[in-house]
C-alpha cells in the first residue's frame, strides 16, 4: 500500500551524511518511490525478487521511465556514497529506524520550550540518534500528539533514543512505536529507503503493514508484474518520498512504510491510487497510521503551552 516516489532507489554518487536523507521534493526515481518494489511485495513495494521500478521499496527495481537520477541537492545529512559513486554505503549497512508517537501532559509544567528541545535534542544525539523530524500529530489523531523520527546505527542506540526521550523533561507517554531496519534487498543490492537521500518534506504518514501469507509463496514471476502494475499507478508521485523498512521480528508488523510530500493531498492520492492494483489484495494489515506536520520542537511545545490548564 505504501509506496512513494521518492524512497529506495538506486543511485549515483552523491555527496552527504547520515541518514536523514537529502531533500524535499528531490525524488528519486527509483528510490522510495510510491510504487516501488518492495520487499514482501507491499503495495507500493516491490517484493524481494519483484524488482519494482521506482518504488520505494525494499527490494524495488527501477521501471523503465522513472527517473534514476540523484539529487544534486541533496541534504548534507544525507547517507554517504562511497568514493566511486556506485553505491550508498547505505545500500550495504544495516540502519535501525524508529517512530515513536507520543501522548502530551497538556497539563504538566513545562520549562522553556527551547530549553527542553535543546535537551530532547542533545539525549538523542548522545544516545547515537539523529532526529529525522518531530512532526505534530494533531487533528489527526486522538491517542497521540507528537511524533519522533529517529535513526540510528545499532538497536542499542535505538533503544537508548527511545529511553531519554522519556526521561527528559518532555511530559510524554507512549502512544504506539514502531522499529525497522534497512537490509540489503536480495535481488537489488543498491536499494535503498527515501530518507537516506532526501531531506525530510513537510508532511509525513507512517504505517506498518502485514503481507498475506500465500504472497510469499507466489512465484517471483508473478509477483514481479503485480508489482510493476503497482510500481505504474504511482509514477505520477515523483514528489512523494518513500521509505520502507524491514521489521520481521521486531514487533507485530512485517514492514514500515513513511510517506513523506510537501502537499498532504498528494500522500492522499498516492495512497489511494495504489488500492486500485492486484497487489493490494495481498495486503492483510495496513493500519495505524500516524500522519502530522513537520515542527520545529521548540516552537511545538510553545503552541501546547498556550493551553488552559483542565478544570
Amino acid at each position: 500500500m505504501a509506496e512513494a516516489t521518492h524512497g529506495n532507489h538506486t543511485p549515483t554518487g552523491h555527496p552527504g551524511g547520515h541518514p536523514g536523507g537529502g531533500h524535499p521534493g528531490t525524488g528519486h526515481p527509483g528510490a522510495g518511490h510510491p510504487g516501488a518494489g518492495h520487499p514482501g511485495g507491499h503495495p507500493g513495494g516491490g517484493h524481494p525478487g519483484a524488482g519494482h521500478p521506482g518504488t520505494s521499496h525494499p527490494g524495488a527495481g527501477h521501471p523503465s521511465g522513472v527517473n534514476t537520477h540523484v539529487s544534486d541537492h541533496a541534504d548534507p545529512t544525507a547517507v554517504q556514497r562511497h568514493e566511486n559513486g556506485a553505491a550508498p554505503l547505505g545500500a550495504d549497512v544495516t540502519l535501525y529506524t524508529m517512530w515513536l508517537a507520543l501522548t502530551c501532559d497538556f497539563d504538566a509544567t513545562q520549562a522553556d520550550p527551547e530549553t527542553v528541545a535543546s535537551e530532547v535534542e542533545e539525549r538523542i544525539a548522545q544516545a547515537g540518534g539523529r532526529v529525522r523530524g518531530f512532526y505534530d500529530l494533531g487533528g489527526f489523531r486522538a491517542d497521540a500528539d507528537l511524533l519522533v523520527w529517529v535513526m540510528t546505527d545499532s538497536p542499542e542506540e535505538i533503544q537508548a533514543s527511545y529511553h531519554e526521550v522519556l526521561n527528559s523533561q518532555l511530559a510524554v507517554t507512549t502512544a504506539w512505536v514502531a522499529t525497522g531496519l534497512h537490509r540489503m534487498m536480495e535481488f537489488n543490492k543498491a536499494h535503498y529507503p527515501g530518507f537516506m537521500d532526501h531531506a525530510a518534506p513537510k508532511f509525513i504518514t507512517v504505517y506498518p503493514f502485514i503481507r498475506s501469507k500465500d504472497w510469499y509463496l507466489i512465484d517471483a514471476r508473478s509477483r514481479g508484474l503485480m508489482m510493476r502494475d503497482h510500481g505504474a499507478a504511482g509514477q505520477e508521485f515523483s514528489d512523494c518520498v518513500t521509505s520502507t523498512v524491514a521489521a520481521f521480528g521486531l514487533g507485530d508488523w512485517e514492514w514500515i512504510v513513511s510517506l513523506e510530500a510537501d502537499d498532504l493531498a498528494r500522500l492522499v492520492d498516492l495512497l489511494r491510487a495504489f488500492r486500485y492494483t492486484e497487489a493490494r489484495r495481498y495486503v492483510d494489515v495496513d493500519t495505524p497510521f500516524y500522519t502530522g506536520v513537520k515542527v520545529e520542537l521548540a516552537d511545538y511545545l510553545r503552541r501546547i503551552q498556550k493551553r488552559p490548564a483542565a478544570k
